[in-house]
């Protein structure tokens, strides 16, 4: 893979990973998902998480769920600190 090659796929993954964040930040605020819930559910997930004879790919998908997890965590925070406030 060259340069240009991985500058696209990572360009891709970073749109995936913003439209993702938005989606799960739109149902919260829609009340039409428990934001808690389902990121402590697939936080354990991610722990468990592995692709077989994959480690290096198994060990990047953990960390990037996680770092998901964590910034919804963190919008969630805000949008109630940010109610509470108001």
């Amino acid at each position: 893979m060259n340069n240009e090659q991985y500058e696209a796929l990572a360009g891709r993954i970073d749109a995936l990973a913003h439209f993702t964040l938005a989606l799960a930040a739109r149902l919260e605020m829609s009340d039409l998902m428990d934001g808690a819930v389902f990121t402590d559910q697939l936080r354990n997930t991610a722990q468990s998480r592995n692709i077989p004879d994959r480690p290096i790919c198994t060990q990047a998908s953990r960390a990037m769920l996680t770092e998901l997890l964590d910034r919804l965590d963190d919008m969630r925070t805000f949008r109630q600190s940010a109610e509470q406030t108001d």
